[in-house]
């Protein structure tokens, strides 16, 4: 996959169908940042998580990623491996 560029731990996120991927990808907002965006493509994404809009926590490592551009400033798209992934009972 690449190499690490980055981890999180209990990040929050939402899960989105990205277009321009083709795939389903965790957006996060940057801690510290007015509209600083994490997009993690995931690679395995397990299916019960795949509706739009569902608010996540989650860990894992973003890698690298040369494929996909930005289509906002601000945003940066990673490939993403999940080691925990948990739907948030309230929207944050």
């Amino acid at each position: 996959m690449g190499i690490i560029v980055k981890s999180v731990t209990e990040a929050k996120g939402f899960v989105w169908y990205d277009e321009q991927v083709k795939s389903y990808a965790i957006f996060a907002g940057i801690p510290g940042t007015f509209d600083g965006q994490d997009i993690g493509i995931v690679c395995d994404l397990p299916e019960q998580f795949e509706v739009e809009g569902t608010a996540v926590t989650f860990s894992g490592n973003y890698y690298q990623n040369s494929e996909f551009v930005s289509q906002m400033p601000g945003q940066t798209y990673y490939y993403f491996k999940l080691t925990k992934i948990k739907v948030l009972s309230d929207k944050f």
